[in-house]
Order: C-alpha cells, then structure tokens, then sequence
C-alpha cells in the first residue's frame, strides 16, 4: 500500500526539532470525540517527557 503524502510532510515539519529534549506532552482539547491514544495518555506522558528526538522516519 503507497505512503500518504501527509506522513512525509509530518516527518519534514517534525525534523526541525531532532536533538531537541521534550519538556511537555500536552493533550489537546477538543469538543469532537477523541481518537484513542495506546498507551494511554498518562503512560505516554511518563515516558518521553525529559527524552531526546533522536530520528524520526516513516
């Protein structure tokens, strides 16, 4: 199955940010009923909160 465009211009706008430390994992709010996020949003926050984009790839 072909790549969606969007998944390499995702990779583009993110790459700016390689080596970069995440100091925060914000949930955004929204009105319309929520995708589901696995693991969990409290589990996600827990492990990359502190660490360093190293790569990112399709």
């Amino acid at each position: 199955m072909p790549e969606l465009p969007e998944v390499e211009t995702m990779r583009r706008g993110l790459s700016p940010v390689i080596n970069s430390r995440i100091c925060r994992v914000l949930r955004p709010r929204c009105a319309c009923r929520p995708i589901e996020v696995s693991p969990d949003w409290d589990t996600l926050r827990r492990r990359v909160k502190g660490r360093t984009i190293v790569a990112i790839d399709r």
